[in-house]
């Protein structure tokens, strides 16, 4: 659902006076949803994550060289990243 704090933006203004007729306005991230924009109930959330969406996990990956490779070419496993 929506973050109640940030009206689901992520993103906060806060408005300082610093004297007459002159006020600063800054835009920060929303401290409440963590600048997400939604947030998800306590009865809601998963045991494992904790509502994060992410899972912290080591894995062994096992790589095949094979002759010929030059030196510093890459190696990718796919399915195995996150952009979190």
């Amino acid at each position: 659902m929506k973050c109640a704090g940030c009206q689901g933006t992520g993103m906060k203004v806060s408005i300082r006076h610093l004297g007459p007729s002159m006020i600063q306005q800054m835009q920060h991230p929303c401290n409440e949803c963590k600048g997400t924009g939604e947030t998800i109930n306590d009865k809601d959330r998963c045991p494992q994550c904790k509502g994060e969406k992410v899972v912290q996990e080591k894995k062994v990956l096992e790589v095949h060289v094979e002759k010929g490779m030059q030196n510093s070419q890459k190696i990718t496993f796919p399915g195995e990243a996150d952009e979190a």
